[in-house]
């Protein structure tokens, strides 16, 4: 082969795409994504926050836990309209300099976040499971432990959120647009950027939620009194497992591809960087799905919540139903004898309620 056709070649193979993608169609796609995970995000977890808020004096440090991850994703709940309309003006953004950092900030800091709690959840579990029928003990210092542990989670995410919010601008190209741009050493910050997201939002906290889960399974496998006792199939630990690495894993392996291409932009062809590109949105979108799984597989399908859930419906449908009535009469005291002690119930936490929260 001639030097004239190699380079034609190789000209061709890195430089030249020949591959057409359906940029319309995708847009299509990930605005329904993205509606998909405000609509169905807002009334999960407004619900779930609306509930474990009631219970927020719990011993429980499950309940604790998915107050906290619900917050977090109703934080990002408040910019998704912003999001929706971006990607209806075909990543125009429209809305300034300011904005443009703000989302990116509040989207980043709950990126951490909510990982950092999700692992949290994950040992507070394996710990209780371990425990077995003893109760957990609860003082002053058990709930400033719990307390810290929460603010350090909250902390550590706002101090890695600046790393990615520093070097978003507003770019003007054919359209004004919000984009990851670094003024100076662009390979670089690609690269920090990248490396501190995989390592601290999904390998450490991935690695954590796996280990514990399986530990939590085989600790029931091995006791099946126990396994009784919490109600809950071990099988759906490993959904836990299965359910954040099917969300992030294929995100991060996209970012991790895009970074190599921005170091050796030889190694990947065109028609293949176009396509990672391409995906690269579709699977961002994909991962808001995330506020949706999270606040079913933690909370929904836990008969401790769905318990919760039901008297908190009942007791606001009583409550509206005799306010009418209340005029400085009480009308349900008449049916009941003066000489009734009311019921304490016991607030004790126990292993078995940690995990069946």
């Amino acid at each position: 082969m001639s030097d004239g056709n190699a380079t034609d070649l190789f000209w061709d193979i890195f430089f030249h795409c020949t591959m057409e993608m359906d940029y319309k169609s995708r847009r299509i796609v990930i605005f329904f994504l993205y509606l998909l995970a405000f609509l169905a995000g807002l009334v999960a977890n407004c619900t779930v926050v609306w509930v474990n808020w009631q219970r927020r004096h719990s011993h429980r440090p499950a309940t604790f836990c998915t107050l906290n991850i619900c917050v977090s994703h109703l934080m990002v709940m408040t910019v998704m309209p912003v999001f929706l309309l971006e990607v209806m003006l075909d990543y125009v953004w429209v809305w300034g300099q300011f904005l443009c950092r703000f989302t990116n900030f509040l989207y980043e800091f709950n990126y951490y976040s909510t990982s950092f709690f999700i692992a949290y959840l994950t040992v507070e579990r394996y710990v209780a499971v371990t425990r077995g029928p003893l109760p957990r003990p609860w003082g002053p210092a058990e709930k400033r432990r719990r307390t810290l542990i929460c603010a350090g989670c909250w902390i550590f995410a706002l101090v890695l959120t600046p790393l990615m919010v520093t070097n978003v601008q507003l770019v003007e190209y054919h359209a004004p647009g919000c984009y990851l741009m670094p003024e100076k050493d662009y390979v670089t910050w690609v690269v920090v950027i990248t490396m501190t997201s995989m390592i601290f939002q999904f390998l450490i906290p991935g690695a954590i939620i796996i280990t514990c889960n399986w530990l939590i399974v085989k600790a029931l496998k091995e006791s099946p009194e126990l396994q009784r006792s919490i109600g809950v199939s071990p099988m759906m630990f490993h959904i836990y497992s299965a359910a954040f690495v099917v969300c992030w894993l294929p995100y991060h392996l996209v970012s991790l591809l895009i970074m190599v291409d921005d170091l050796d932009p030889l190694i990947l062809s065109c028609n293949s960087t176009n396509m990672l590109y391409f995906s690269f949105n579709v699977l961002f979108s994909l991962t808001h799905l995330h506020y949706i799984v999270n606040p079913i597989l933690y909370n929904f399908l836990n008969p401790g919540f769905r318990r919760s859930l039901f008297r908190a419906v009942a007791h606001y449908l009583r409550k509206e139903a005799t306010a009418p009535a209340e005029d400085g009469v009480e009308v349900e005291r008449k049916d009941k004898p003066q000489n009734a002690n009311p019921r304490k119930t016991s607030n004790a936490s126990t292993s078995h309620s940690d995990v069946d929260s």
